[in-house]
């Protein structure tokens, strides 16, 4: 809704069109944080060098217009999103944040997955409903289900490795069948290996803990921090 993927595509293609990423390019084979003299000379006379062509091919209206166009887009879906949100669950209504965040950012191997709104989300829904932070310990590593720990799902890859798939937990489920002893139907219940998705888990941890505290005024006792599970 936002469109941001359509302009930064057109961005990213007027800058390889006129030569912009090329010019940009030529900066990552130096070292901006170097302590080494001579090495941090040279990055800053490339860099003053390379900003005196960029300064008038930055200058051409396509950027601020595709950044007036993002602007108006994100102040539109938000809008929508407010209005959705009444229209579903009335004016008066309080929303539970959990408290992640991507901490995978500070990472120098992090996966490379399109951002998304956190802070700026809640700040705009805050001018507009109560918001409460709910702390997400232990949600996504305990099963919602007896709240014992849950191990990751390993599947073989292309090539027969097997490896961890981080987004699905393995726990155990309970189902229940019907067989004829005897002409006689019985309802037998047993227990089995399922999987689940990480977040889904995790998020019905976070209801459960809303509904205690709701109810009892705390949090159920293996979500809280200093309980140890042994």
């Amino acid at each position: 809704r936002t469109k941001r993927l359509k302009y930064q595509k057109l961005l990213q293609n007027y800058k390889d069109k006129n030569n912009i990423s090329k010019l940009e390019s030529e900066l990552s084979i130096f070292n901006s944080k170097s302590r080494d003299l001579k090495k941090f000379k040279e990055f800053i006379f490339c860099k003053n060098k390379i900003n005196k062509e960029l300064l008038e091919k930055y200058k051409n209206d396509i950027f601020r217009k595709l950044k007036w166009f993002g602007y108006i887009e994100r102040q539109k879906t938000e809008s929508l999103l407010v209005n959705n949100i009444k229209e579903k669950f009335g004016e008066d209504t309080a929303l539970v944040f959990g408290d992640w965040s991507d901490k995978l950012k500070v990472s120098p191997c992090r996966l490379k997955y399109i951002s998304t709104p956190n802070v700026s989300l809640k700040r705009k829904l805050n001018e507009h409903f109560t918001i409460y932070n709910l702390d997400e310990f232990r949600t996504s590593c305990l099963s919602y289900r007896n709240e014992e720990y849950v191990k990751n799902l390993y599947l073989p890859d292309k090539n027969g490795t097997i490896r961890k798939l981080h987004s699905v937990l393995t726990l155990q489920v309970e189902s229940s069948r019907i067989e004829c002893n005897n002409g006689i139907k019985q309802s037998i219940k047993y227990n089995h290996l399922g999987c689940i998705n990480r977040d889904e888990n995790a998020v019905n941890n976070m209801i459960k803990i809303v509904e205690s505290q709701i109810k009892n005024n705390c949090r159920p006792e293996r979500f809280t921090r200093g309980y140890k599970i042994t």
